[in-house]
């Protein structure tokens, strides 16, 4: 602010400053910084805001200057502040526009007034997720993200620009890049790695109603170890970082505002191994009565997932269910459906938690009675032909992985052709002979032989005859 006596004796003023900044803009302080001449003390208490007297009955000599350096720091509030509040126009309903500065001077009870305005800049930052990541499943996947700076204000501005990766544990990245994708002319800091060196420019300009837009590109693999707590975008108080998070910033005027974007880590598909052996054969318990068992062995290669496990008897005709049970046995204690029977209800237990590299067994055992009289050689050599539903002690095991994102299974047979049955109705061979006609067929014919013998056999003379 600048007092000029162009007369050739000395004046006396006042001198009042009004700070009519528009609204969304904050005065943060206000000082005065210099006085020319320095023997002009103004006012400590001056603030422009509640308090806008400088100096009161100021003297000036003739054809001399009086020059009062006011420094002032302000914020602005993008959601308070418009277009119309920062243009320096002052329409009839507003108090204050822009940065606008009033200085009243007052000689012998006449005033003076000029004022000074600077429109302010409005800068925001928005931050997506541009597009979906793409994943490879086996833990390797790219996701791309694009930080918008706006300025939506009538003056222009300068920012700082810092983008920083914040991944959940278990997610390493393999390489990060950034360019300026609009106007595209803009340089981004070639040490930017979105880890230890985060900031992309500092001190950009950026012209009123204008937007900067910079594309921040990652490829990342996520580690079979990564929960899914750790992947989900939900920081929880003890994380640093959760799914794939990337959180960009801004500093303007010692003002920082943020934004993020996050997208849920895509983790390796599951990688399940399912193994199905008989681990007892046929054991005798009565006539034509055995018990098998069979194990089941599933096996996590890949994270950590859920399963649901099923195992359904194929057995052939003539094999009849007597009783079953299921259990686990390494680890015991993991939950088995009471209701499980193998036939009409094949479901052993459902979402199951399994860890990575962990293996879990289960048995498998059955009683059951060998009907000759139904059995057959297909039903019974454990080769399932077409038209055939089951063929001799054929057990399926299968895994449904996650609700169907993977599903494996397995089986084991106990051919029975040489089982003995609980009948003898029939031979335990396809098309053999029936064992109780034939002995009937032998006895018949060694009566007729005997009947031949003596009725018809060769007769022996009489001596003499």
């Amino acid at each position: 602010v600048t007092v000029d006596n162009t007369g050739t004796s000395e004046g006396r003023y006042d001198l009042d400053d009004t700070l009519r900044f528009g609204p969304g803009a904050t005065v943060v302080s206000a000082t005065i910084t210099g006085v020319t001449p320095a023997t002009v003390t103004p006012s400590a208490t001056w603030n422009g805001v509640t308090d806008l007297r400088i100096v009161t009955d100021q003297a000036i000599s003739a054809d001399s200057r009086h020059v009062y350096a006011i420094e002032v720091i302000a914020t602005v509030v993008p959601a308070v502040a418009t277009l119309g509040s920062s243009d320096c126009t002052l329409d009839a309903a507003e108090s204050g526009t822009g940065f606008r500065n009033d200085a009243t001077m007052t000689e012998s009870g006449v005033g003076v007034d000029v004022d000074a305005c600077v429109p302010f800049a409005i800068l925001t930052i928005s931050k997506t997720v541009a597009g979906d990541p793409e994943s490879d499943g086996l833990g390797n996947l790219s996701v791309a993200y694009d930080v918008t700076v706006t300025n939506t204000g009538a003056g222009g501005g300068t920012y700082d620009l810092t983008d920083q990766l914040r991944f959940g544990d278990g997610i390493t990245i393999a390489s990060a890049t950034v360019t300026n994708a609009a106007p595209g002319t803009i340089v981004a800091d070639p040490t930017w790695d979105g880890q230890a060196a985060t900031r992309i420019v500092t001190d950009q300009a950026i012209d009123p109603s204008t937007s900067h837009v910079y594309r921040v590109s990652v490829d990342a693999v996520v580690s079979i170890q990564t929960t899914i707590a750790q992947g989900d975008c939900t920081l929880d108080p003890d994380e640093t970082g959760t799914g794939l998070l990337n959180s960009a910033a801004i500093e303007d005027n010692g003002v920082t505002s943020g934004a993020d974007a996050c997208v849920p880590a895509i983790r390796p598909d599951p990688v399940m191994r399912i193994e199905k052996v008989v681990s007892q054969p046929p054991t005798a318990t009565g006539a034509g009565q055995f018990t098998t068992r069979y194990q089941i062995t599933v096996t996590n290669d890949g994270r950590a997932t859920t399963y649901d496990l099923s195992d359904t008897f194929r057995f052939g005709a003539g094999v009849e269910v007597r009783s079953s049970s299921v259990r686990s046995i390494a680890p015991t204690g993991i939950p088995v459906r009471s209701d499980w029977n193998g036939a009409s209800q094949p479901l052993v237990a459902t979402d199951v938690p399994i860890d990575v590299g962990v293996v879990h067994v289960y048995e498998v055992t059955v009683a059951v009675a060998i009907l000759g009289a139904q059995r057959t050689g297909a039903s019974s050599d454990c080769g399932l032909t077409a038209g055939e539903a089951g063929t001799g002690m054929l057990n399926t095991a299968a895994l449904v992985v996650e609700g169907g994102v993977q599903e494996v299974t397995d089986e084991a047979c106990v051919s029975v052709t040489d089982l003995p049955a609980t009948d003898t109705l029939s031979s335990s061979r396809e098309g053999g002979p029936d064992m109780l006609a034939l002995a009937g067929l032998l006895a018949a014919l060694m009566l007729g032989l005997a009947a031949w013998w003596i009725g018809w056999g060769p007769r022996r003379s009489a001596p003499g005859a």
